[in-house]
């Protein structure tokens, strides 16, 4: 999203007549930001909301800037001030809708809204644009470009319908249009949905699309069209501006996508699975995700990260890894709980108990050697390469997140040298990967060429230790 700086009016939507002046601005550091030169909307009430006179809770301010030559219509909604000092008189907003008035939260019900990314020409990979360039008679260079729109690719998940597609849309301030062949995604609800629901559904699309370029996605763009547009607007599309959290742009030379859309055919199939599963598989996503959105963090701690991570696609992969059937071992627990001491401490009691409650679950040691014995059989061979003797690449993941956990001797076999935190860290993004891609039942071909292609891109890590 392309930072701004406005200069306009401001008011309450109760309070149309009463306007102070003031700049709104976005960038991704700072999210929306409204500096005013009044004191109308001050003091705040203790929960930093913005109050009407009547006390009841007001979220929204509206304003109209000066945006190049033109006037144009902002809406910032979810306002409040923050309580450092020196910020007495900026209002910070999570979200500034330009180019359209909404006066209540009932009116910021949707039922589409479009949604660029970053690298989502990478997994898309279609435009309609044709280009070609000659020289004509006279020597000098002819650049010629046709558009034939591409077929939409429509996708179905769960109540809500996801078109890819590929066109010009419509950039700039009113008077200044600059045309661009981009990827869009129009997200759209069976009924009128709040735009925070759009927004988690917009968050479940963007993870795979992490997933499948292996590179941190963010949202570039949310636009929506209204019904019919006011007088005084005169333009009919309107931009939303938020910061994401773990938004980053990155970019990288020489890329290449771990999968595009041409690799998933299935991708109706494959993407619903996705969207149904996302809370479930949301612990490991973002501790998969960590490692791009973390650079700054220590290796120790992307490595924790990934190790827990890798646990919980351990449980929802292996479901049955337990030692007895449930049944059984309910009666199991019942008669420990029952042997232990009347005058034991209430506090020891209570975790003891806890403790049975997960004892006849398998070890992550167990569960990370069943999970490479079974589930990742079939890429046994690819494997290998990247992990190595897999019995001490278990061990070693296994002792060193025991270690980070809870402390005690360090063991033996952690790694020491920045190089081999990095390997480390690479081999479990690896299986974490294989798994979220079995989750959506990606076929095995296509995983066992994910695999070479994590081989390509690390490959200097992998062949030198």
């Amino acid at each position: 999203m392309q930072s701004f700086s406005y200069q306009g009016f401001w008011w309450l939507p109760s309070q149309p007549e009463n306007r102070i002046y003031g700049t709104v601005s976005f960038n991704l550091l700072d999210g929306v930001r409204l500096q005013t030169l009044g004191n109308e909307w001050l003091p705040i009430a203790t929960d930093r909301r913005i109050l009407n006179d009547d006390n009841t809770k007001t979220v929204i301010i509206h304003g109209e800037c000066l945006v190049g030559k033109h006037r144009r219509a902002v809406t910032l909604y979810q306002c409040f001030v923050p309580s450092f000092p020196g910020h007495d008189k900026t209002i910070t907003a999570n979200f500034a809708f330009v180019g359209a008035y909404f006066a209540s939260e009932a009116e910021l019900q949707f039922s589409s809204l479009a949604f660029s990314y970053s690298h989502l020409m990478d997994w898309y990979f279609k435009t309609g644009v044709n280009s070609h360039s000659e020289t004509d008679d006279t020597g000098k260079l002819r650049h010629h470009a046709i558009y034939d729109p591409v077929d939409e690719l429509i996708v179905n998940c769960a109540g809500v319908s996801m078109t890819f597609r590929t066109a010009f849309e419509q950039e700039g301030t009113i008077g200044r249009v600059e045309m661009m062949d981009t990827p869009v995604v129009d997200i759209e609800f069976e009924t009128s949905r709040s735009f925070e629901d759009f927004i988690h559904e917009s968050r479940k699309l963007r993870f795979f699309l992490t997933l499948c370029t292996d590179i941190s996605t963010t949202t570039t763009r949310v636009f929506g069209k209204l019904d019919r547009v006011p007088e005084q607007l005169e333009w009919p599309i309107f931009d939303v501006y938020f910061v994401e959290s773990f938004a980053k742009v990155v970019e990288r030379k020489n890329y290449r996508p771990l999968l595009k859309l041409v690799d998933t055919p299935s991708i109706q199939q494959h993407l619903s699975l996705w969207m149904e599963r996302f809370d479930e598989l949301l612990p490991v996503i973002l501790g998969y995700g960590s490692y791009m959105f973390a650079e700054r963090v220590p290796a120790e701690d992307r490595f924790f990260r990934l190790a827990q991570a890798t646990e919980i696609l351990c449980r929802i992969l292996d479901s049955d890894s337990t030692y007895i059937d449930a049944d059984s071992y309910g009666n199991v627990r019942e008669s420990l709980v029952a042997a232990i001491p009347a005058n034991t401490p209430s506090d020891l009691r209570s975790r003891l108990t806890s403790t049975l409650e997960y004892g006849n679950e398998f070890s992550f040691r167990t569960r990370l050697k069943r999970l490479l014995k079974t589930a990742f059989a079939s890429y046994d061979l690819e494997l290998q390469k990247v992990l190595g003797d897999t019995g001490k690449f278990v061990a070693q993941v296994v002792e060193t997140r025991n270690y980070l956990a809870h402390g005690g001797r360090a063991p033996s076999n952690m790694p020491h040298s920045s190089r081999d935190w990095l390997l480390l860290i690479m081999r479990l993004r690896v299986l974490i990967c294989v798994g979220l891609l079995q989750t959506i039942e990606i076929p095995e071909g296509k995983i066992q060429q994910v695999i070479q292609r994590f081989m390509g891109l690390y490959d200097q890590v992998f062949l030198t230790r």
